[in-house]
């Protein structure tokens, strides 16, 4: 179940990052072909606060919240816009994962 979890989790960053950088850019904004946006980042006083990545249709699929420019959290959501993970930063580079149920429950705790 880990392993899965840990390779999906895998999977889902490289695709992000292989978006992110065919994607032409505009003001912090990414576009897909149709006119929605596929990714943004927000800024406050000039310092990257969220990150945000969606479907082609429009829905959040996951985002990243920074603390003062550094990394701080990843959530992935569901079609139903419903949380399904989280990733949180630790101290020494390690990751804690949570994955949640439909119903908001926490299913899996670990870290990597």
């Amino acid at each position: 179940m880990i392993k899965r979890a840990l390779f999906m989790l895998f999977l889902f960053l490289v695709f992000t990052v292989g978006s992110m950088v065919s994607t032409v850019s505009a003001a912090g904004k990414g576009f897909y072909d149709n006119g929605q946006t596929k990714w943004e980042y927000l800024f406050e006083e000039g310092v990257i606060s969220e990150a945000r990545w969606y479907s082609e249709t429009g829905e959040l699929i996951s985002r990243e919240t920074y603390v003062a420019g550094q990394a701080d959290k990843t959530e992935g959501y569901r079609t139903d816009g419903s949380l399904e993970w989280q990733v949180k930063l630790l101290e020494e580079g390690r990751q804690e994962v949570t994955r949640f149920d439909l119903d908001g429950q926490k299913t899996d705790l670990y870290q990597i």
